[in-house]
């Protein structure tokens, strides 16, 4: 939803930001209600967006990435009405997603043409002073869209390259490619736009409407999906 969300009302907010009505309206239905909000701007940003993926780390801190910037953002949520911003990490391209294991984040960096940028991690143990450890690349990628942080695994969805990559993470400054898939059944096209990790299940939508679909790959042996 791009905000904190409560089960009850919190008292003091007079006015909705135009930017969240949807959320609020959307919220209203679910029986929640908004809590605090906090809106990033800068020259980078040139139109309103959500955030691609919000991920809570450990409290007090929370981790943002926004569509089209460079950038990551670490907000310090231990008075969700006070949000404040904690420290911004410069990345090497546009940040489109970011997971958080511990003290580990990981943040997906696409531009769109071929070897264009991957998976950058970011040590945020210490949030105001965060920085990035490592970064991940392949000639054959399309740089990183969507990712998930399991354990000491990335699985990385490219969504404009075909294949789901596995990052062994277990050494954060030293990350190596583990393993690779291709789905090559029928009617498929392999071309992967994101990924969730649950009970040792991968769950892939393969993207392109008519030849994809949802995919489901055993993690067993998580380097030989």
């Amino acid at each position: 939803m791009g905000y904190p969300l409560s089960a009850s009302a919190s008292a003091g907010h007079e006015e909705i930001p135009p930017y969240l009505a949807d959320d609020v309206r959307l919220g209203e239905r679910l029986n929640v209600s908004l809590v605090g909000s906090y809106q990033v701007e800068g020259p980078e940003i040139r139109w309103r967006v959500a955030t691609s993926r919000r991920q809570i780390s450990s409290s007090p801190a929370i981790m943002d990435t926004w569509v089209a910037t460079p950038v990551l953002h670490i907000t310090d949520i231990s008075q969700p009405q006070l949000m404040e911003l904690v420290a911004q990490v410069e990345m090497p391209g546009p940040a489109l997603d970011v997971k958080v294991d511990g003290d580990l984040a990981i943040v997906a960096v696409q531009h769109g043409g071929v070897n264009e940028l991957g998976l950058v991690v970011v040590d945020g143990g210490d949030p105001p002073n965060a920085k990035v450890v490592s970064m991940v690349q392949d000639e054959f990628w399309s740089g990183v869209h969507n990712t998930f942080l399991e354990g000491d695994r990335a699985y990385l969805a490219h969504s404009t390259s075909r294949g789901f990559t596995v990052v062994d993470l277990s050494i954060p400054d030293q990350p190596r490619i583990s393993g690779t898939w291709i789905n090559e059944l029928s009617g498929t096209a392999s071309i992967i736009h994101d990924v969730f990790v649950d009970g040792g299940l991968a769950f892939l939508s393969d993207l392109p409407r008519g030849s994809g679909g949802l995919v489901i790959l055993d993690l067993l042996d998580p380097d030989q999906p």
